[in-house]
């Protein structure tokens, strides 16, 4: 690992987060979710034994927020699914650059400027990094439905106070 100048810690952890194999595999179950644990250790070549400890470790890891990963067809669960999309919006905002956009088929530009026109519609300026992590969500939202992943729970205003509450949890666990 070497230091560069305008470097600071997140930027050294977001380094050796991009090496992990475990982020590698929750980066990419996101967008590849229900296959077999044999083709994930086929595909990053560990052993079927490598992916269940991985699963494991991350199920341990994050079970206070309700987010876990399902074997029998691996994918990304939690206890509500905008839960989950709220997880991914952090996930990839605490491993990945501010600018890293991992939606090959979405396009960015449109989902940025609709995540930034809605708070300017009422009165509201939001930091390049909120106007990122809505657009993640955003774009993770419609990556979720498309793969069958629906949000069954009401999610309207008064859960409000509860779904600020779970996003404070993930920054602290993400952070952690």
């Amino acid at each position: 690992l070497f230091y560069r100048y305008g470097y600071n810690i997140k930027t050294c952890y977001k380094a050796i987060y991009k090496k992990s194999l475990t982020i590698q595999f929750v980066a990419k179950l996101f967008f590849k979710p229900g296959r077999k644990i044999k083709d994930w250790a086929h595909e990053l070549y560990l052993s079927e034994n490598t992916i269940y400890r991985m699963i494991k470790q991350f199920n341990e890891a994050f079970s206070d927020i309700d987010i876990h990963i399902i074997t029998n067809e691996v994918s990304i669960q939690g206890a509500k699914e905008a839960y989950t999309r709220l997880f991914a919006g952090y996930f990839f905002e605490e491993v990945f650059d501010l600018y890293y956009w991992p939606f090959l088929d979405i396009d960015q530009e449109v989902i940025v400027q609709m995540a930034d026109s809605f708070p300017k519609k009422y009165g509201r300026i939001l930091t390049e990094r909120q106007i990122h992590r809505i657009s993640i969500i955003t774009a993770m939202s419609f990556l979720r439905m498309n793969q069958g992943f629906l949000i069954k729970e009401d999610v309207t205003i008064h859960n409000e106070q509860a779904i600020m509450e779970h996003e404070e949890q993930m920054t602290e666990k993400l952070q952690a």
